[in-house]
């Protein structure tokens, strides 16, 4: 009994040590909040943040408050997370991302089209998917008319860099972007942001739908504790917007003041939505659907240890 009781002991010791290790505090250009930790409510000051119009609006605010976060920190690194599909699996996130992925690009591309470092480069994880990106994507032809419905010609496509394909020229990029990185990249990843941030003139690097730390790869010990100091934590979280079934969550860090807020659908508001709840960092999805429900968020002081435990390993699998 007294083996048991202490490896018990232990165990919630290790739980509430790692729950305190990644917490930090959200700020307009803050660290990514730790999601398996934050069920509170957002104090009064925070701001709600609206919901989109349409595909390409989300894009738009999504590619203005990246810009806005390179203005005020050049050669940083910022994360965008758009997830649309409702519990549908039927395509991978790379696939359902696409058409989220053009309009970002295109805004982008005409932001920095004339400028010294004209180049948008877009990573794509393996050279198959680069290929057929570069086949299906409506390039404009280079020095032609400008075409709303189409990529912009300074848009170059590439594969994550790997033995087998080494990394392209970035002397002229201005803006890198990681299409839908996974764990088994994270290394290229890593190599990609240096890469970078020793670029002089690079504006920075976004991710678009990263998943960097897996179990099977990185592992949550002190491998993945590591490189989530190293890559994820050092990410600001400039645009997120995640639909539910019955609501919806999203963020942008140009909202001064703004938080994580969380919509409901609702027949009788404008625009259908009605505002639930603002909280202060990116909530998990149990909580997200929970509060959907019932109308408002759990207080942090009902988490029991196993609950923490399963909030814990939640959140890491998002990052």
């Amino acid at each position: 009994m007294p083996k048991i009781m202490l490896r018990v002991a232990l165990l919630c010791a290790m739980i509430f040590h790692q729950l305190d290790g990644f917490s930090s505090s959200a700020s307009r250009f803050g660290r990514i909040p730790p999601s398996h930790i934050i069920r509170q409510s957002a104090p009064l000051s925070l701001n709600p943040v609206s919901l989109p119009d349409s595909l390409a609006d989300s894009a738009k605010i999504a590619a203005d408050s990246t810009l806005d976060y390179f203005t005020a920190f050049p050669q940083g690194s910022a994360r965008i997370d758009f997830f649309t599909n409702v519990g549908d699996e039927t395509y991978t996130t790379l696939k359902n991302g696409d058409p989220f992925m053009k309009e970002l690009v295109t805004f982008l591309g005409r932001s920095v089209a004339g400028s010294e470092k004209p180049l948008v480069r877009v990573y794509f994880p393996d050279e198959g998917s680069a290929a057929l990106t570069r086949r299906d994507w409506d390039f404009e032809e280079e020095g032609g008319e400008t075409d709303t419905g189409s990529i912009p010609s300074n848009v170059a496509i590439s594969a994550m860099p790997t033995a087998g394909f080494p990394p392209p020229d970035i002397s002229k990029d201005s803006i890198a972007i990681l299409n839908c990185p996974k764990a088994s990249e994270s290394e290229s990843a890593e190599a990609i942001l240096e890469a970078y941030r020793l670029s002089e003139g690079c504006k920075g690097v976004v991710m678009l739908n990263p998943n960097l730390v897996d179990m099977g790869v990185t592992g949550y010990g002190m491998a993945g504790r590591m490189y989530f100091e190293r890559v994820i934590k050092p990410m600001a979280q400039t645009y997120y917007l995640k639909t539910y079934y019955m609501g919806a969550v999203t963020y942008s860090s140009s909202v001064e003041g703004g938080g994580y807020t969380v919509w409901k659908e609702d027949a009788d508001a404008e625009g259908g939505y009605s505002l639930l709840d603002v909280v202060d960092g990116k909530p998990v999805d149990i909580d997200v659907m929970d509060a959907i429900e019932d109308g408002a968020f759990k207080e942090d002081a009902n988490l029991g240890p196993l609950d923490a435990l399963a909030d814990f390993v939640n959140g890491m699998m998002r990052l």
